[in-house]
């Protein structure tokens, strides 16, 4: 509702858009939600209607054709068609049989039966529409396509069959055929007796129906359909095969629907001890539909129930409209009766308040707002008085107490900036004072562009501290990255100066490791103990000795590597893995290097690799470093040194400094002139 208070209407108005747009808002709601509530209605009263529609249907089914095919297998059963059907020329036997078939088939609904024997391929049939015949009516032929069912049903090994046959070419019908097996003590069988029921008066009483939306279908377990009211989707003669679009599937619009369909009949198929109905939601010609499915065991097939709910009126949809248009109308009046009332209780007393404060933005504190009410609005108005005089009062003495406390905040304003004058003094000698501590680094005058060096401390001084010392035999060059930056870093380098020159005064500089070992027992030494597990107070260093006398390089580390490049490749001196002043003492070996021509020797702190940069902020890490070092060592040291400043600003980008920054590059052939290296 943000929008409407931006608006340039009254509060009547908006209050009166606000409460259409919430109706407008909950009618929506109750729309989707009405929508769906009926849907689900809809399907769960679907649900048990198609239950009970195709329960009601199997029962129906199950009525009519249970005493045909009882009747149907009595005498398929009888010993009088086994004894006749074993001598099918025996007069005397064929006599019985076609007496006691007489009797059965004034009991079957069709008035018909059919006998046929296995041996002789004999087609006997009687009817009430023949004239009576012991004689054969035809022989079946397997070569006709006619008679395929026969042989077909003498192969398979359940007792009885039920076939929905094309037209009879005796009878001239469409029936559907129960057919049982009559088989004799050994399991074999010996022909097949038959009844058949009208397909014309089956569909009439069990598919065709006048209720709406509803369409009961017959199938086999394979989907074959055996019943519907179009008579061109049933599958005459399943058995002989199934024709793909006289299917259950080829009616359904989905193939996922198709393959759950599938699964539900072989399911429901092979439950023998009880058949329930099951529901199925498909997309059945464009619509959707619930099917109630129930196996029938004594048929074979599944009655099912297909309802289009829509239709079939489960829920009344005239009732629902005139319902929702009732209540519209109720939301309507409550809207109205709420805008009344809320304009007579509240709009109006602050109406009259907002012209009051509007007096009282002019200056005019003199007004004043009486009121009797005693809710929530009573209590602002009384409110609101109370605040006038408050405001009138201070006003008086405002003016006054704002000088005061102008003043005060002069004071200390002139008081903080000579203190950020002093402390910016302070640093800035601290800086000229860390400055004075660093070498210069021409080594000789022989070759100026021997070594360079990269110094950036991230505040006005740093915790890096680096060395070069030549001598007449060589030159001592260190690198130490003390624990923090700023002032704290600085007082570190101070510290680690002093603990330099003391070890350098007793070791000397030709073993860097011992000279480790001395450097960090005089730190520890020099630091308090209670200091360790508190602050961090650790260092890294790595210390180099040029032989100018054996041309090498002499390296120890404690945590900072020796990187080198030259024309056959790179590599790096690896360091100890503990540092300087840290929780447990270090370990440390010199590693020789040969300082051939050409080959160039980096030192760097942690800050450089540190540097968080780039299009996902990461460090900028030691192979882009080392990249550059190899994409550059031709160059001469200090156009590297521009390589390398490029590098992290362009890697760094707008992001801040993390850490202080050195990287000291040096080529030990360069220190000193050939003549020399010769004397």
């Amino acid at each position: 509702m943000a929008f409407i208070d931006n608006l340039r209407w009254g509060l009547r108005t908006k209050s009166l858009v606000a409460l259409t747009l919430i109706l407008g808002l909950a009618l929506c709601f109750a729309f989707f939600a009405g929508d769906f509530a009926l849907d689900m209605m809809r399907k769960e009263l679907g649900s048990s209607f198609v239950k009970s529609h195709v329960s009601l249907l199997k029962e129906r089914v199950r009525t009519k054709v249970l005493p045909e095919l009882t009747l149907t297998r009595q005498l398929a059963q009888s010993s009088v068609t086994h004894r006749w059907l074993a001598d099918e020329e025996n007069l005397r036997l064929r006599a019985e049989f076609f007496e006691e078939a007489e009797t059965y088939r004034r009991s079957f609904a069709d008035r018909s039966y059919a006998a046929i024997s296995a041996k002789s391929k004999a087609y006997y049939q009687n009817s009430a529409n023949q004239t009576y015949s012991e004689a054969p009516r035809y022989f079946v032929n397997p070569d006709r396509a006619a008679d395929e069912w026969f042989f077909l049903t003498l192969k398979q090994k359940e007792e009885y069959s039920f076939n929905v046959d094309g037209t009879s070419p005796t009878l001239k019908r469409t029936l559907i055929w129960i057919n049982v097996l009559a088989r004799d003590k050994a399991g074999t069988a010996m022909g097949v007796v038959s009844t058949g029921l009208d397909l014309t008066d089956f569909l009439a009483q069990f598919v065709h129906t006048k209720e709406k939306g509803i369409l009961p279908i017959f199938m086999s377990p394979e989907g074959a359909i055996q019943a519907h009211p179009d008579p061109s989707l049933i599958s005459y003669v399943a058995m002989r095969g199934i024709d793909p679009s006289k299917t259950i599937y080829a009616l359904l619009d989905r193939e996922d629907e198709r393959n759950a369909l599938r699964a539900t009949l072989s399911n429901s198929a092979r439950q023998t001890d009880k058949y329930p109905v099951t529901v199925v939601s498909a997309m059945m010609q464009g619509k959707p539909r619930l099917l109630g499915i129930s196996y029938v065991p004594e048929l074979k097939w599944f009655a099912v129930s297909v309802i289009d709910l829509q239709q079939a009126g489960v829920l009344d949809g005239d009732t629902l409209a005139g319902l929702a248009s009732a209540g519209l109308v109720v939301a309507l009046v409550l809207v109205l009766l709420t805008q009344l009332g809320f304009d007579q209780l509240v709009l109006s007393p602050l109406l009259r308040l907002t012209r009051t404060v509007s007096q009282c933005v002019d200056g005019n504190y003199s007004v004043a707002l009486h009121t009797s009410r005693k809710d929530e609005l009573g209590d602002l108005t009384r409110s609101f008085d109370t605040m006038v005089t408050s405001v009138r009062e201070h006003t008086e003495t405002l003016e006054t107490k704002v000088a005061e406390r102008t003043a005060d905040l002069s004071l200390a304003h002139a008081k903080i900036e000579e203190a950020h004058h002093e402390l910016t003094d302070s640093i800035r000698y601290a800086s000229f004072y860390q400055s004075a501590l660093l070498p210069d680094m021409t080594i000789s005058n022989v070759n100026p562009n021997a070594s360079f060096v990269v110094w950036k401390p991230r505040d006005v001084v740093g915790g890096d501290l680096y060395f070069m010392r030549p001598t007449a035999e060589g030159c001592f060059i260190g690198l130490v990255d003390c624990a923090g930056h700023g002032v704290p870093g600085a007082f570190m380098t101070m510290i680690a100066y002093a603990a330099l020159d003391t070890s350098l005064a007793m070791i000397g500089p030709k073993d860097p490791a011992a000279l480790l070992t001395r450097f960090d027992d005089t730190v520890r030494s020099i630091l308090p103990r209670a200091r360790f597990g508190q602050i961090t107070t650790d260092m890294d260093m790595a210390l180099c000795y040029v032989d100018y006398a054996q041309q090498n390089v002499v390296y120890a580390g404690a945590k900072l590597p020796l990187y080198w490049v030259d024309q056959t490749g790179e590599g790096q001196a690896k360091p100890s893995r503990r540092n300087i002043a840290g929780q447990r003492k270090g370990e440390f070996e010199n590693q020789t290097l040969e300082a051939v021509p050409g080959r160039l020797f980096y030192l760097s702190s942690d800050g450089f690799l540190d540097q968080a940069g780039g299009s996902e902020g990461f460090g900028l890490g030691t192979t882009r470093f080392t990249a550059c070092l190899r994409a550059h060592a031709q160059l001469p040291l200090l156009a590297q040194k521009s390589a390398l400043e490029n590098l992290l600003s362009q890697w760094k980008g707008d992001l801040p400094q993390r850490d202080d920054v050195t990287v000291l590059g040096f080529c030990p052939s360069l220190f000193v002139s050939p003549d020399i290296l010769k004397g």
